[in-house]
């Protein structure tokens, strides 16, 4: 945790994620940088944002608290406000501050717009984010969507030199925290460490915690000063019958015992996902050798030259563009089994999503298309068919009798009978190895998919995720039992 120190001075970053166990001291450090920002007046605007004003609130009150009365401040750098502030005492929450020298702290809510904050004509470029996620965001899609609006909302907006310390704890696999971690990931600008208590085996505060009560009672340190029992702290935490330590203080918010997929497997996915290119709201997962030709159409060309056919689908899981549910387009090659590309959306129609379709179809040869075509999906569809793509799935249902036509619907069907059929084929193929995914968004899904998700529900908004790229990548693997057309 040393390093946390080291790299809260932002030399050579911009961004810190840290991610860490209930009690690791995150949230001090925070409140440490703010200090230490207004006392050496390194910004002149400092947003400290939470989920709720009021947890931001508090977090201002101990920090203007530390710099009237914390003694080696006082000596070293003298009160640093005109008169004393006292907050509101009997709440122990600060809306705002201004210090003798300028420099302006405020309490900020992710139900804010950050959009147009500056002062004197600067822009801010100090932000730290601290409890936007808990159990109640958690559970709604509708919640987390708006706080990663919120925060992209806040990147755009940065100053020249930002520096934006964000802490948290790691409580869901779908959540604005995961999403954070994708973002650093890879990307030099920022810092990101996810810490659980225990790290392969050993305690990452040996100091504070021992691993079990025969530890705690061989301890040589008088009882005030006692380590805490690690075994015993589960026994408390988990008393309910819950994973309540897991989540907290291992970072594990998912356990087996009520898990659609195996958790073990998809953790060593995780370690063995390709990086990617991101174009727009693509990512590609091919070694693309060539940066002029676009990487779909760079795989098709590499496939054809190892004297193959491209085999695979573009499979979709469509949405209506309006920002309560995403749409997203998966692309597999069910020779290799390996997952090329992923697209993502909460904002784009149904109708420029099957243009996309078609796109991504044209690059790997007209390989077959298949977006689901419940409810709004048709429009999807329709915008396929309009560009005369051929490769498109057809379910053909017999007539019933000599004066009826064979009907044909296009598109997948999601139903209480196809959608685990579906899910289920793609969970045996996945644990057998058979399919390779490369993105840690969609294995983050999979980790979080309980088997409840299996029954087929109508849409909830409120829904904490809709599994919208499981959906479209067991649609495209479905692919590979229909009898392929229009593949070059």
């Amino acid at each position: 945790m040393l390093e946390w120190y080291e790299k809260a001075e932002f030399e050579d970053i911009d961004f810190m994620l840290l991610v860490a166990f209930r009690g690791s001291a995150k949230t001090s450090i925070a409140k440490i940088k703010a200090c230490r920002d207004i006392l050496y007046k390194r910004h002149s605007l400092i947003g400290y944002v939470t989920y709720e004003r009021e947890s931001a609130g508090e977090a201002l009150f101990d920090i203007l608290t530390w710099l009237q009365t914390n003694a080696k401040i006082l000596n070293d750098f003298g009160n640093v406000f005109d008169k004393r502030i006292d907050g509101t005492p009997e709440k122990k929450t600060q809306g705002n501050f201004v210090t003798s020298s300028g420099v302006r702290v405020t309490a900020i809510s992710i139900k804010q717009s950050v959009r147009g904050k500056q002062k004197d004509f600067e822009r801010p470029n100090c932000y730290i984010i601290d409890d936007i996620e808990n159990n109640t965001t958690k559970r709604s899609y509708v919640k987390t969507r708006a706080t990663m609006e919120f925060i992209k909302e806040l990147f755009t907006g940065l100053g020249n030199d930002p520096e934006v310390l964000i802490v948290g704890n790691y409580i869901t696999d779908t959540g604005v925290i995961a999403w954070l971690e994708d973002i650093a990931d890879g990307n030099p600008d920022w810092y990101a460490s996810h810490l659980p208590l225990i790290q392969d085996g050993s305690i990452m505060w040996a100091d504070k915690y021992v691993h079990t009560d025969i530890d705690k009672l061989e301890d040589a340190r008088p009882n005030e000063r006692k380590p805490i029992s690690i075994q015993a702290l589960k026994r408390t935490m988990n008393k309910d019958g819950g994973n309540l330590f897991e989540q907290e203080m291992l970072l594990e918010p998912s356990t087996q015992e009520d898990r659609f997929f195996d958790i073990d497997k998809i953790d060593e996915a995780l370690k063995q996902c390709k990086e990617f290119v991101k174009i727009g709201n693509w990512k590609y997962f091919i070694d693309s050798k060539d940066s002029n030709v676009r990487p779909l159409e760079y795989y098709h060309e590499q496939t054809r030259k190892r004297g193959r056919l491209f085999w695979g689908a573009v499979g979709a899981d469509v949405a209506e563009g309006f920002g309560n549910d995403s749409s997203v387009i998966q692309i597999l090659d069910f020779e290799t089994g390996e997952q090329l590309a992923e697209f993502e959306s909460n904002q784009i129609e149904p109708t420029p999503l099957g243009l996309l379709m078609v796109e991504a179809g044209k690059q790997l040869g007209n390989c077959m298309l298949c977006p689901e075509r419940n409810s709004i999906g048709v429009a999807t569809i329709d915008a396929i068919r309009s560009t005369g793509y051929t490769n498109l799935y057809v379910e053909t249902t017999p007539p019933t009798s000599t004066l009826e036509r064979a009907k044909k619907e296009y598109g997948w069907r999601t139903t209480s009978a196809s959608k685990p059929k579906i899910l289920f084929d793609f969970k045996r193929d996945f644990e057998a190895g058979l399919i390779k995914i490369n993105s840690k968004p969609l294995l983050r899904e999979m980790r979080a998919f309980n088997n409840d998700g299996v029954r087929y529900t109508s849409f909830d908004p409120e829904a904490s995720n809709h599994f919208d790229r499981i959906m479209a990548a067991a649609i495209a693997w479905e692919m590979r039992n229909v009898r392929q057309g229009g593949v070059c």
